[in-house]
């Protein structure tokens, strides 16, 4: 059952070099529950991240700007984004970064 899971969502907020429509983004495994000392993370219900692990993190990477993602996080056991026990969407802008920190407990 879900007891606190939460995700922080930063902004930078210095000028980038433009990348034609993309923004970047990071994610940060920060939660210390032991059912979720792995995860993967979907990208509009597409694997994109597989088994990242308690304290680790992805490289920066590129992300489409201005259309809705969706993003899923779910066990590492996970078959496919069904399996999804936190999701939100977020629109990102054009040129920006952003750092995604799954934190808390399940």
């Amino acid at each position: 059952m879900l007891k606190h899971l939460s995700l922080v969502l930063l902004a930078s907020c210095f000028f980038l070099v433009a990348w034609g429509q993309n923004a970047r983004i990071q994610f940060i495994h920060n939660c210390p529950d032991a059912i979720a000392d792995t995860i993967d993370i979907y990208l509009n219900g597409e694997i994109w991240f597989n088994d990242v692990a308690f304290q680790n993190s992805t490289t920066f990477v590129n992300i489409t700007s201005d259309i809705e993602a969706q993003i899923d996080i779910a066990p590492k056991t996970s078959a496919d984004v069904s399996e999804s026990i936190y999701n939100f969407a977020f629109t990102p802008l054009l040129n920006e970064k952003y750092l995604l920190i799954a934190n808390g407990l399940l």
